[in-house]
C-alpha cells in the first residue's frame, strides 16, 4: 500500500499549547509581559506599539462588558499589513 502525500497544518492554538505543555513555557507570564509593553500605547489610543523586532497591533474590544484593548497580532517591525 502506497502512502499518500499530505500537507499537515498546525493551528496557532496547538502550537501555543505544545510550547506551554511540552516545552514548559509560562504563557501567562509572556501574556503579562506583552500587556506591560503595550499598556502605555493603549492608554494613548495607539493602533500599534513597536518593541524590539516586532510591531504589536492593537484593537479596541470588549471584555466582560468593559472597554479594553486587545493585542491582535505581532508583525515583523517592517511589515505594513495586518495578518
Amino acid at each position: 500500500m502506497k502512502l499518500r502525500a499530505i500537507h499537515v497544518v498546525v493551528s496557532d492554538t496547538a502550537l501555543l499549547r505544545y510550547i506551554q505543555r511540552e516545552m514548559g513555557v509560562d504563557v501567562e507570564r509572556v501574556r503579562a509581559h506583552i500587556a506591560g509593553l503595550v499598556r502605555g500605547g493603549a492608554e494613548r489610543s495607539a493602533v500599534a506599539v513597536m518593541t524590539g523586532r516586532v510591531r504589536l497591533v492593537l484593537r479596541d474590544s470588549q471584555q466582560e462588558g468593559q472597554p479594553c484593548v486587545t493585542v491582535v497580532t505581532a508583525l515583523p517591525r517592517k511589515s505594513r499589513g495586518v495578518a
